[in-house]
């Protein structure tokens, strides 16, 4: 763990090495850039610039990959788009829970969720309840990703639906290389 007032935590994001067969589609289509704010969740797109990757049978797995990222937190969202677009993903962004399950109905293509705890209005928990109501996205991967965390969180994630909880780690993809 990593964390300090005013300089903030860090994450690790381990990824598996191949999604689910169920899980894995077509490549989705280019998706373009929509200004952050609250009011309008933005949808991000691979960088056409993104520093080459490493040919490894996990980067071919994840390679088309579409990530929905719900979280409050620009900074994490950032932090996130750029390791997974390293890594050939696409990334859908969404501010708030309620926008975050409007974007996984409007892209259905979705893969997985990186869910972040503690939003304001609909938290991760309600959010994951939320699509788990889907019986669509029943077997679709949620990881809840925090810094702030409680010794029953992890068990309040898992009951609300999460496939996972990581919480105070770096983020770090070398596990795909």
């Amino acid at each position: 763990m990593s964390s300090s007032p005013g300089a903030g935590s860090s994450f690790t994001l381990y990824l598996p090495d191949v999604l689910l067969p169920d899980a894995v589609g077509t490549a989705p289509p280019t998706i373009p850039f929509v200004p952050v704010s609250r009011s309008n969740p933005a949808i991000l797109r691979p960088a056409t610039n993104a520093p080459a990757r490493r040919a490894t049978p996990a980067a071919h797995q994840l390679d088309g990959a579409t990530v929905l990222i719900i979280d409050d937190d620009v900074r994490n969202v950032f932090a996130l788009t750029s390791a997974l677009e390293m890594h050939g993903m696409t990334v859908l962004y969404a501010d708030n829970g309620a926008d975050g399950v409007r974007l996984l109905t409007e892209h259905p293509q979705v893969h997985m969720v990186l869910m972040d705890a503690m939003m304001p209005d609909e938290d991760g928990y309600e959010t994951t309840r939320a699509i788990r109501r889907n019986r669509n996205f029943a077997r679709l991967p949620v990881i809840f990703l925090t810094a702030k965390a409680m010794p029953t969180d992890r068990e309040s994630a898992l009951t609300a639906g999460a496939s996972d909880y990581i919480r105070n780690r770096s983020i770090s993809m070398s596990c795909l290389s």
